[in-house]
């Protein structure tokens, strides 16, 4: 009898899968979130910001995250307004300009 293929969740996915790019290249807004995963070849659309065990990614994601915050409130990459949550800026409810976000990430 054939072995059956261990089914995976997607938080079970490898860090390594790289998002849909056919997919987000025709996206024009995004949120934060999906916009610093994107920006480290992450796929948004897994249910954790970043895989555990990916300490190097998890720095990198963070690292992303605090400077995009410093930078949201004057950014022209930011759809409207700044959302806050908490006090603090909220990367899932702040949207963003994805290709304007993705210009000023890479510089």
């Amino acid at each position: 009898m054939p072995k059956k293929s261990p089914i995976t969740s997607p938080l079970e996915t490898p860090a390594s899968k790289s998002p849909n790019w056919v997919h987000w290249e025709n996206i024009a807004t995004v949120n934060l979130r999906e916009a610093l995963q994107l920006s480290l070849g992450l796929d948004p659309h897994l249910d954790v910001p970043v895989p555990e065990g990916a300490t190097s990614l998890r720095e990198q994601y963070w690292n992303r995250l605090l400077i995009s915050k410093n930078h949201a409130i004057d950014a022209d990459w930011v759809v409207g307004k700044v959302v806050r949550e908490d006090g603090d800026i909220s990367p899932e409810y702040t949207n963003v300009y994805l290709k304007k976000f993705t210009e000023w990430i890479v510089n």
